[in-house]
This record gives structure tokens, C-alpha cells and sequence, in this order.
């Protein structure tokens, strides 16, 4: 079960920064479109992973960090 949510998180989260991506560089993009939307694909994928660290880190702190929180 672990495996299928891993994957599952994989593919969706792959879909979704290919969206971003695609949405940001535009339907005929130039050379300068195609940096401007990989730096904001990048910097979407930073959020993502700091909200989910920030999350992991309160759950920690709400369970009076029982175990590590890495």
C-alpha cells in the first residue's frame, strides 16, 4: 500500500509541475518563456516542498515530538 501512494504522489506530482510548466510557458513560448517557466516550475516545487517540511515539522510539535522529526 505504501508503494501504490508513493507512486501514486510521483505521477501526480509530475503531472502537475508539467501543467505548471506548460501553463507558464505559453502555447508558442520563446527561449526567454521557456527560462521565466522553468524558474517558476522550480520555485513552485520549493513551496511544495517547504509547506510539506513545515507540515511534518507541526505535526512534530503537536505530538510533543515523540519521535525524530526526520
Amino acid at each position: 500500500m505504501l508503494t501504490l501512494s508513493r507512486n501514486l504522489g510521483l505521477m501526480t506530482g509530475a503531472l502537475a509541475m508539467g501543467a505548471a510548466f506548460a501553463a507558464l510557458a505559453g502555447p508558442s513560448p520563446t527561449p526567454a518563456d521557456i527560462t521565466g517557466a522553468t524558474r517558476w516550475t522550480f520555485a513552485l516545487a520549493s513551496a511544495v516542498v517547504a509547506l510539506a517540511l513545515a507540515a511534518r515539522v507541526g505535526a512534530s510539535a503537536v505530538r510533543g515530538a515523540e519521535r525524530p522529526v526526520i
